[in-house]
């Protein structure tokens, strides 16, 4: 991380940026920098806090008057909802911190772009019930989230192959019989046959 050549102090506001390089598993198609976080307050940086900031050569110098190694460590004020994002960028990439002007409270508009996918489905509502309303806070970060998708802003890579359409399988609709002609004695179902004396005869009902 880098930290605008070690100026931050604790109690500033800081943009994160990310910095996403090419890599060889196709998780990433192309380098990219983009703004991850913005204007979030610095609670500590290196030893020293918003609780009990020290002198700037306190922080500098170790207790026997040489000089200390740089802050190489920021903590900033994050809603939960944001740590995936953060987690994701630390993991494949490189967090750079711009300092802002804290007289600057400019945010981006979220509404602009397309909310990114998550790692698990929502559930689907009841039969009637309206969609689900979006995810935020703790809900979003349990739902979690791709590199892909953080990535690629949810968009289907370039080279995804479009999905292939099941083939149509014609099957034929076996012939009837022709039906037989109005004049034609209708089937029988029950016959009964009468005796009398050496006469017999057979009647169907």
């Amino acid at each position: 991380m880098m930290g605008v050549g070690n100026k931050i102090r604790p109690g500033d506001f800081v943009d994160v940026f990310f910095v996403f390089s090419r890599n060889e598993t196709q998780e990433i198609d192309r380098g990219q920098a983009r703004l991850l976080l913005a204007r979030k307050r610095v609670l500590a940086f290196g030893n020293a806090s918003v609780d009990g900031m020290p002198s700037a050569d306190a922080q500098n110098t170790n207790a026997n008057g040489q000089r200390a190694e740089l802050p190489r460590t920021a903590v900033l004020s994050v809603s939960v909802d944001e740590i995936n994002k953060l987690a994701v960028s630390e993991g494949m990439g490189r967090l750079l911190l711009a300092l802002r002007n804290p007289t600057d409270t400019t945010l981006p508009d979220a509404n602009l772009f397309a909310e990114l996918p998550t790692l698990l489905p929502m559930a689907r509502g009841k039969p009637g019930q309206q969609a689900p309303v979006p995810l935020t806070d703790i809900d979003r970060a349990l739902a979690g989230l791709t590199v892909t998708d953080f990535a690629s802003g949810g968009a289907a890579p370039k080279n995804a192959k479009p999905p292939v359409a099941a083939p149509v399988v014609a099957r034929a609709t076996p012939a009837r019989a022709p039906a037989a002609p109005s004049s034609a004695r209708p089937p029988t179902r029950n016959e009964v046959e009468l005796i009398k004396g050496d006469k017999r005869e057979t009647l169907s009902y």
